[in-house]
C-alpha cells in the first residue's frame, strides 16, 4: 500500500513540474504544490526505512 502511495505522489509531482512550465501565470502555485509533494515523499520514504 505504501509503495502505491509513493507512486501516486511521484506522478503528481511530475504533473506539477510540467504544469509549472506550461502555465507560467500559476508557476508559483505549482512549485509550492510540487515542494509539498516532495516533503510528503521524504516523510513516507523515511517511514519505510524504519
Amino acid at each position: 500500500m505504501e509503495e502505491r502511495k509513493i507512486q501516486l505522489l511521484e506522478a503528481e509531482y511530475r504533473r506539477h513540474l510540467s504544469l509549472m512550465r506550461a502555465d507560467p501565470d500559476r508557476e508559483k502555485e505549482h512549485r509550492e504544490v510540487a515542494e509539498a509533494i516532495l516533503w510528503a515523499l521524504d516523510k513516507l520514504r523515511g517511514e519505510e526505512e524504519r
